[in-house]
């Protein structure tokens, strides 16, 4: 009998693994096809992969083949240290899809696995639909590929097509975002994204907003469809138990001994609030309190530059208080041109009855690191005025942070 059996091994089952063992659980990992799933194999760590390699080698010809084969080096190594890691300190691996007979009782190829308490982390997969092209590519798809032809049409403006679209045109190929939307990024700070689409297309992305994709003439040798999530919670047998969403307010509630976490819960899609979401089952399991706290976290594109935003946005500010709002790119500041920044841009909202910051946006090459510091100022109730008297390495961005007020 084991403590925790966890189904799927991808961010949010490798970090349920992980947490487990800080309580010594006798667990067990299921896990049916890629030890990773999206996150290691096809989506975060591949395309960081690519847009690190592409931004290193800007004056030599890198091609599609070349960064795959890097690619599958590295995750093929990665995998195997994860494995290696958990399996040394006592997880048990099963290879096999896993499927609910009754509550505690897994059965994977033929075999049963009785477990006090079950974490469902099966993730996710592209949503197909209905699409007037040929040579259609779904989601992470893409990162599977060895070629894709020179003429490129992406649908979709949200982070992960932004991501693919620096990727491909950093290879050289024509590429068109398409949004039904009326700019890229919908759901994020309109200021930022506007300066966002503006340095997208000076880069050579065709971007077209508010459009559908019918309406398009032009023929593409690849389109590449980054909209819309599925949760992989087919055949699993959670219908005969009744089970729905797992969520009930802030905190975790497990129903029937089971947990869903991760892209199988279906609220964020990230592999670090997948992650956090797996921890603090395991936390509850261990009769820890547990409540997520997922009103203020980073979130980054990962274009080239980054752009990244955490807290409330403008809009969003003004209809709750009174606020201050600061706007300022970086060039006033030798830093941005030491690190070759000079389109790096921050937006910071502030409380004006207290100074405390309530959300931040930063466009920068390395706005995936500068945001961090916003986020502790706002998790840590720092005033702007007490930040402005912070210390940092000279010359640093970080440094411009506390300066945009000068």
């Amino acid at each position: 009998m084991y403590k925790i059996a966890i189904i799927g091994a991808g961010s949010a089952g490798i970090a349920a693994a992980q947490r487990a063992l800080r309580y010594g659980y006798k667990t067990v990992v299921l896990e049916e096809s890629l030890w990773g799933g999206v996150c290691l194999n096809r989506g975060c760590i591949p395309t960081k992969l690519y847009l690190r390699i592409l931004e290193e080698r800007k004056e030599s010809k890198v091609t599609l083949s070349f960064l795959w084969e890097e690619k599958e080096n590295l995750i093929a190594k990665l995998r195997k240290n994860s494995q290696e890691y958990l399996k040394k300190k006592g997880i048990d691996i099963v290879s096999g899809h896993a499927h609910i007979e009754k509550e505690g009782v897994i059965k994977v190829q033929n075999n049963l696995i009785e477990a006090e308490n079950i974490i469902v982390a099966t993730g996710s997969r592209a949503k197909k639909f209905s699409l007037p092209f040929e040579n259609i590519v779904w989601g992470e798809e893409f990162l599977s590929l060895k070629e894709a032809g020179k003429k490129i049409l992406i649908i979709g403006a949200g982070a992960v097509g932004i991501e693919f679209a620096t990727i491909l045109r950093g290879l050289g190929r024509e590429v068109t975002i398409v949004e039904k939307e009326a700019s890229i990024l919908p759901a994020w700070e309109k200021d930022l994204t506007k300066r966002l689409e503006a340095i997208l297309k000076k880069q050579g992305i065709n971007i077209k907003c508010d459009c559908d994709v019918s309406n398009l003439e032009d023929d593409f040798d690849t389109v590449i469809v980054t909209a819309g999530r599925k949760r992989n919670l087919d055949s699993l047998g959670l219908e005969k138990l009744g089970i729905k969403r797992e969520y009930l307010g802030a905190n975790f509630k497990p129903q029937k001994g089971l947990y869903l976490v991760g892209d199988a819960r279906g609220e964020y899609f990230l592999a670090y609030t997948a992650e956090r979401e797996a921890e603090l089952a395991v936390d509850d399991i261990a009769g820890k309190e547990t409540r997520i706290d997922f009103n203020c976290f980073p979130q980054v594109v990962f274009s080239q530059p980054q752009l990244a935003w955490v807290g409330w946005k403008e809009e969003e500010a003004r209809k709750k208080c009174e606020i201050e709002v600061i706007r300022r790119n970086f060039l006033f500041n030798y830093s941005s041109y030491v690190y070759s920044d000079e389109q790096a841009y921050a937006k910071i909202v502030i409380d004006k009855r207290n100074e405390y910051i309530l959300g931040g946006g930063i466009i920068s090459n390395i706005a995936s690191e500068l945001i961090n510091i916003v986020y502790l100022a706002i998790k840590n109730k720092i005033k702007y005025g007490e930040w402005e008297k912070l210390l940092f390495p000279h010359p640093s961005r970080s440094e411009i942070l506390a300066k945009l007020r000068d």
